[in-house]
């Protein structure tokens, strides 16, 4: 072999088992995501708006189960990865007026939560 055929083997070689691994990481898709705890059971369809006090109980370590029943109603799923006996999903709740609450979990379990524009009471159109 020449020179740069010896360098070019092992190059390839690499990128292969590379490419290999990419695969375990991509966000699966609608057909594949394992549904969240309550996703055969009863939907929660609450109406309440989120407060501050609403995304302050929500702590790290919760289930989504324990954040959708604090909130009163499901999230909206962003994404969901799973590898590697992992899972991590996103989620997002919203109320009319555009604020919204966003939490991720790894395993079942809360280990992120963010808002935006949640007001300390929110008002209720009449």
């Amino acid at each position: 072999m020449t020179l740069p055929a010896r360098r070019l083997v092992p190059s390839f070689a690499l990128a292969i088992s590379l490419l290999a691994g990419c695969d375990r990481t991509r966000p699966t898709t609608a057909h594949e995501v394992t549904p969240h705890p309550r996703a055969a059971g009863p939907k929660r369809t609450g109406t309440a708006p989120i407060t501050l006090k609403t995304f302050d109980a929500i702590r790290e370590g919760m289930s989504y189960d324990e954040v959708a029943d604090i909130i009163g109603r499901d999230g909206e799923e962003k994404e969901r990865y799973e590898a590697a006996g992992r899972s991590k999903a996103s989620f997002t709740w919203s109320n009319p007026d555009g604020s919204s609450v966003g939490a991720t979990f790894v395993n079942n379990a809360l280990v992120s939560k963010s808002q935006y524009k949640i007001a300390a009471k929110q008002l209720i159109p009449q």
